[in-house]
């Protein structure tokens, strides 16, 4: 639980390896893939290019043989997996020597949706993190809430004891105004 709690920690600044590792996000496949569905990518034919003339004489020759063709477990690969592929292709991150700050370059036929393409990944990026966050904050929050539960449990124990230790002692007479007063009706 500890590690959750340091995820949320503010006024942190990365370091070098932590930089690059939020970079290695950035390249993830599912990262990618979001950015695809949101943007629709799978139905572009920059992202998912016809099939030339020659590879669809393949992949026919291929389906009378009963050979498997590439992708995943032999099946073609869908319009999103060639999609996300495409995208990783066009995707460029960087960051200089000295700075924390990540670069995300994308090229693409368009230049409004090489900005939309960059954009789309940089909000991407943030709400993973995001949701990141408010995971450990509820793991968290579990963690206090079984907790304080675990005590809740202990102090009404300790009062159940307390009271038998009073019964049995003859101390059940209280005081107007103490803390232990029954109130009255």
């Amino acid at each position: 639980q500890l590690s959750d709690m340091q995820a949320i920690r503010p006024g942190d600044l990365p370091n070098e390896s932590l930089v690059g590792t939020e970079m290695d996000v950035l390249r993830s496949d599912a990262l990618a893939r979001m950015v695809v569905e949101k943007l629709h990518l799978d139905a572009s034919p920059e992202f998912v290019p016809p099939p030339s003339p020659l590879r669809q004489l393949i992949g026919q020759a291929m389906d009378l043989l009963g050979l498997p063709r590439q992708g995943n477990g032999g099946a073609p690969a869908s319009p999103a997996d060639i999609a996300t592929d495409s995208l990783l292709g066009m995707m460029r991150f960087s960051n200089g020597t000295a700075s924390y700050v990540i670069r995300i370059i994308v090229t693409t036929q368009d230049p409004d949706l090489s900005a939309a393409v960059a954009n789309a990944y940089a909000e991407a990026y943030l709400n993973f993190r995001r949701d990141q966050k408010l995971d450990a904050l509820r793991r968290a929050n579990e963690v206090f809430d079984d907790h304080l539960a675990e005590l809740r449990a202990r102090v009404l124990s300790a009062e159940a004891a307390a009271q038998t230790f009073r019964a049995r002692h003859g101390l059940t007479q209280d005081r107007p105004g103490s803390p232990t007063a029954a109130p009255s009706l």
